[in-house]
């Protein structure tokens, strides 16, 4: 939120500066609203599609598959460091 509020003011600076070149204007007013419309798509659908990927993998059974091995491979790690000498 501080974030888009900062931007969103050095935009705003950057339009109501007198005699400011037009094209420097319409850049900023552009730059504003694609930041403030990224972030807003970032944070409504960030989580709705890892949730979506999650139940992908889920059905297919993958995600089981990748903790067990994860799992497996922590127990190899472990007793090898514990048999070293």
């Amino acid at each position: 939120m501080l974030l888009s509020t900062t931007w969103d003011y050095a935009c705003g600076k950057i339009i109501t500066t007198p005699g400011q070149v037009q094209w420097k204007r319409k850049a900023a007013l552009i730059t504003a609203i694609v930041g403030d419309m990224g972030l807003l798509v970032f944070f409504k659908y960030y989580m709705f599609t890892v949730e979506n990927i999650n139940h992908i993998l889920a059905a297919l059974g993958l995600e089981r598959i990748t903790f067990a091995s994860c799992r497996c491979c922590s127990r190899r790690a472990y007793r090898f460091t514990r048999s070293w000498p």
